[in-house]
């Protein structure tokens, strides 16, 4: 079985594949012009001998062809480098801050690499993304970049980074922590909060772990406000 590169994305698939397994654009090794070409022929002889080349080589009919891929929006949970191909060593074309949005292919599911198109309905490819990066779905108005744990004078703290990504300021926003031990949860921990979050900015957050016996976290909960909280006395 011959293989040869998909005219979408470059992979490298079968010469009787419907559709790319990676992009999924139809009839992935068959070029715009050898779909479209109409060769006439002058002679009853050499169009009956045409006609039975174009059936050798199992041409489709219109209403056979695979149905065109659709993108699928995604958001990055963290910076991520679109590269012009699948792995690290191809160049970077651009980046995208965490909570950016690409549009996608579903992918196959032993592809590391997300195929970019321009748009929810092309079936061009732009660049590639790694999988792990890349979150299906609109990102959540407060997004959750990363977090840790560190100990200080003490005390251990879970550190992390957040950002806005609406177009709205946050009046008052916290995220809340659960406490575990063994999977097990031991009762809520600290709670990291902040006053007036522009929009699309990045947020430092910290919030203190109680139990000395605690040997993992999660975050419970994630809270937003876009109202004037009221004066309390």
């Amino acid at each position: 079985m011959s293989q040869k590169p998909c005219r979408s994305c470059g992979h490298m698939v079968s010469t009787d594949a419907p559709s790319c397994p990676r992009c999924r654009v139809a009839n992935p090794t068959h070029s715009w012009l050898r779909r479209n070409v109409v060769l006439v022929l002058v002679g009853v002889g050499v169009a009956v001998a045409a006609g039975v080349l174009l059936t050798g080589r199992g041409s489709r009919s219109a209403d056979q062809a695979s149905p065109a891929p659709t993108a699928r929006v995604y958001h990055v949970g963290d910076s991520a480098q679109i590269r012009t191909g699948p792995g690290p060593e191809h160049p970077v074309a651009r980046v995208v801050e965490p909570g950016g949005l690409v549009y996608a292919y579903p992918p196959a599911e032993a592809d590391q690499w997300l195929a970019i198109s321009s748009g929810e309905s092309a079936t061009d490819t732009v660049g590639f993304v790694p999988r792990d990066l890349a979150r299906v779905g609109m990102p959540p108005s407060l997004l959750v970049i990363r977090h840790d744990t560190i100990r200080q004078e003490g005390n251990r703290y879970v550190v992390g980074l957040a950002r806005n990504t609406t177009d709205s300021t946050f009046t008052y926003a916290y995220i809340q922590l659960i406490e575990l031990r063994r999977g097990q949860m031991m009762g809520v921990g600290g709670i990291a909060s902040v006053n007036d979050l522009g929009p699309h900015q990045f947020w430092q957050w910290r919030a203190m772990l109680s139990a000395d016996s605690a040997d993992s976290y999660e975050i419970f909960d994630v809270h937003t406000e876009t109202t004037p909280r009221p004066n309390r006395p």
